[in-house]
């Protein structure tokens, strides 16, 4: 496995940004640690607005950075070290504690989009606690970690065809949602692909007394959004949608 290689499967990567809106720009310069697929990993940067670079370290491995900041809005490109050479990218938002964004990439052998929220907490600050409400809801730490949910319906006779979907639900332990959607189907004579991985929903999150409430990113006040329980190795969530049954 090559270096480029290895660095996509470090960093799990999305092309997706929630919606990020900010009138004024906080300083971006500095040293933030985060934790990406359970990896500790230590990004630094310099310079202001279109002229930002720095580096950013992941175990064994460490990438250069280059890009530009407008408003609160950061968009950072990963880089090959003396290569140059764009492997990753990382968009996200800056706040006064640290960066929340998304890292993203193209598998070269496959053409999928990976995806992954990821919280940088600026040196210094406090590190991330567990959403709470009025309420007294937390973070249950039986949800933190990535579900799926996967879907196939075929059909029979001569024109047999087969269509699948794959839902993804990540429950970050600082508090971060996301869940994605993947579909592809295909026949004798045709095929069909998503496009890769989308965002359905971004935001924040806490638990209590078995319901899941979700705050979508831009926006203010949390909602109900599931019960859920847990049925080993599933956990179910039921909402007016309907019972969706997740597995590790």
């Amino acid at each position: 496995m090559n270096r480029r290689i290895a660095a996509l499967s470090l960093l799990a990567l999305s092309a997706a940004l929630s919606p990020l809106v900010a009138s004024a720009q906080t300083p971006v310069a500095g040293s933030y640690q985060g934790e990406v697929n359970g990896v500790t990993t230590t990004l630094t940067l310099q310079g202001s607005a279109n002229r930002i670079s720095g580096a950013i370290v992941e175990g064994a491995l460490q990438l250069g950075v280059r890009g530009s900041q407008q408003g609160n809005r950061l968009s950072l490109q990963l880089l090959e070290p003396g290569q140059g050479q764009e492997v990753a990218r990382l968009e996200g938002q800056v706040d006064g504690s640290g960066i929340n964004g998304t890292l993203s990439t193209v598998n070269p052998q496959t053409g999928q989009v990976v995806s992954s929220s990821a919280r940088f907490v600026r040196a210094g600050t406090a590190a991330p606690v567990a959403p709470t409400s009025a309420a007294g809801g937390q973070v249950d730490p039986r949800l933190v970690g990535r579900w799926v949910n996967e879907k196939q319906i075929n059909s029979g006779g001569a024109n047999f065809a087969s269509f699948s979907t794959v839902r993804t639900l990540e429950f970050d332990g600082s508090g971060r949602i996301m869940q994605t959607v993947q579909s592809a189907g295909g026949g004798g004579n045709w095929s069909y692909n998503g496009g890769g991985r989308k965002v359905e929903f971004s935001g924040r999150w806490y638990a209590k007394d078995g319901v899941v409430y979700v705050q979508a990113d831009g926006t203010s006040g949390f909602t109900a959004a599931s019960r859920y329980r847990f049925a080993e190795p599933y956990l179910i969530t039921e909402s007016r949608d309907g019972r969706i049954n997740w597995r590790r």
